[in-house]
């Protein structure tokens, strides 16, 4: 999949199949857009693109007048989901104040048309488009009939009687409930960080972990302990894999806090992994959070916690069936 971050070194021979959004998660809601978008494109033999933005949280917060943004997914992620759709090229350009600015019939004509040549554009029922978000699927069905492109409307998806939304899905991880975080995302919600050197503390009870500090413009879950599942990636961003080539998912017990029995203060993810003892310090890890067990405690003792993750790590292997 080839990723554009700029407009003027888009070089695509023919028409283009364009998914139009922000897509962060991207949810069982957006993959239905995208891989309509996919589809529409080897029918029709075009080149499936997804049109979003790249921003910085801080540049966000500056454009949008001070609106804190916390993200469901990183880039890099958001980029590896589209490519397992299918979708042949993202367009990921600076969301700029001219862009925001943009006149929404200009955005279409300009950047749509004369740009990305699209004969077939695909969204969701709520997207917003251009100056003051005045752009609405509406809108774009009028212009497609006028400049000649198919639009097709992703209508909401519902699971639990509720709308899937990245909004909806942001509150859900907020409330811990992870089992509903997966479903409206389509798999568990994961956090990604490179594995650091911590004070060992873990180790001397005898229950090493696997410790870094999450991303702090990504949603977290409340604090506490959590059943997971843990993705290693080589020096090259290469995921593990077992001898069939399999990607493999190691089983763990994840504590996402500040770590107060031992006067910690920093939000990090501290990971157990049964059953494992290889060095993957430095290494990307990616910690699925499958279901939450309790919240995080200030425990009186070093012993007591011990005592604790005893338990927990019995319960976790139950969970996880091991």
């Amino acid at each position: 999949m080839k990723v554009y971050t700029d407009l003027e070194n888009i070089t695509i021979d023919g028409g283009t199949a364009v998914a139009l959004g922000n897509f962060d998660g991207v949810h069982i809601g957006h993959r239905k857009i995208l891989s309509a978008a996919e589809r529409a494109a080897e029918e029709k033999d075009l080149t499936s693109l997804c049109f979003t933005f790249s921003v910085h949280p801080r540049e966000f917060k500056e454009l949008s007048g001070g609106k804190a943004l916390r993200f469901l997914s990183q880039p890099q992620d958001k980029l590896e989901l589209m490519s397992d759709i299918g979708i042949d090229g993202v367009i990921a350009i600076p969301f700029t104040r001219e862009i925001m600015k943009m006149d929404p019939e200009a955005f279409v004509r300009d950047i749509l048309v004369d740009g990305l040549h699209a004969k077939s554009v695909h969204c969701g029922f709520n997207y917003r488009f251009g100056d003051r978000a005045s752009g609405d699927p509406e809108l774009l069905r009028r212009l497609g009939e006028e400049l000649g492109f198919q639009v097709i409307v992703q209508d909401p998806v519902e699971l639990d009687g509720e709308t899937v939304s990245s909004t909806a899905i942001r509150e859900i991880v907020e409330q811990g409930n992870m089992e509903k975080a997966e479903r409206f995302l389509g798999r568990p919600f994961a956090l990604n960080g490179k594995v650091t050197q911590g004070r060992h503390i873990g180790r001397t009870i005898g229950f090493p972990t696997a410790n870094f500090f999450p991303d702090p413009h990504m949603v977290l879950p409340p604090k506490g302990v959590y059943f997971t599942q843990v993705k290693i990636f080589d020096e090259e961003g290469r995921p593990e894999t077992d001898d069939e080539g399999r990607e493999v998912l190691w089983p763990g017990i994840t504590n996402l806090g500040t770590k107060p029995t031992v006067g910690g203060t920093q939000m990090s993810v501290e990971t157990y992994l049964y059953d494992f003892s290889s060095d993957i310090y430095g290494r990307e890890i990616r910690v699925y959070f499958l279901k939450w067990e309790r919240p995080e405690k200030n425990f009186a003792s070093l012993e007591e916690l011990r005592q604790m993750i005893q338990k927990n790590c019995r319960d976790g292997r139950v969970f996880h069936g091991i």
